[in-house]
């Protein structure tokens, strides 16, 4: 059973980042915007202030900005935790042993990585609760809202249903991943999206 759906932290505030926060707290619930530096956390903020005089959300969630020395106090408050690092394999196996160590065994631990599955990212790490870790891969929200999810052989079965479920509800369009596929499985072609579909791979909803 995974924690009371409240907060949720976005670790990185570079491009997805900054898009992320303002998906996730499209329903009035709280995002925190973790990073290094105070100056990216700044132009993060900016860009959810611009996406939100463009596109309103029904009811604005805070984001808080916190740099790394803060995200134990991110975590406490969260059900949800995504990475938004940068693209590479020895960057984000460290950042989430990180997240593991710090955050409650229910918290639910996603990569937003497209070119790495969890298995790879998670492989050899020592975790605490190897059960909660997920794909999270969104596209280039909010114009393309395209999320896909992806578990492991490890993944509790509630995670899933409850990701497609938030995802969507947050203006996501998500689709399982059911079987580990390289590049994912979602395409702006929709004969490239059928076939996969067809094949069983994926699962939209």
């Amino acid at each position: 059973m995974t924690r009371l759906l409240n907060a949720v932290t976005l670790l990185g505030a570079g491009t997805q980042g900054s898009r992320l926060a303002y998906m996730w707290s499209r329903l009035g619930r709280p995002v925190y915007l973790v990073d290094k530096t105070p100056t990216q956390l700044n132009l993060a903020l900016a860009t959810v202030q611009r996406l939100r005089a463009s596109n309103p959300p029904s009811e604005e969630g805070k984001v808080i900005s916190l740099t790394a020395d803060d995200l134990d106090k991110a975590l406490h408050n969260s059900w949800l935790a995504i990475e938004c690092v940068s693209e590479d394999l020895e960057c984000k196996r460290p950042v989430m042993a990180e997240l593991d160590r710090k955050s409650d065994p229910e918290t639910i631990i996603a990569s937003n990585s497209s070119s790495y599955s969890i298995s790879e990212i998670c492989k050899g790490l020592n975790l605490k609760a190897e059960d909660r870790f997920v794909n999270l891969h969104s596209f280039w929200p909010p114009g393309t809202q395209a999320v896909e999810i992806m578990g492991s052989s490890q993944t509790r079965a509630d995670i899933i249903p409850l990701l497609m479920r938030e995802t969507q509800d947050h203006g996501f369009h998500p689709f399982h991943v059911r079987k580990s596929s390289n590049g994912y499985t979602f395409n702006h072609h929709q004969r490239e999206a059928l076939y996969v579909l067809e094949m069983d791979i994926a699962a939209g909803h």
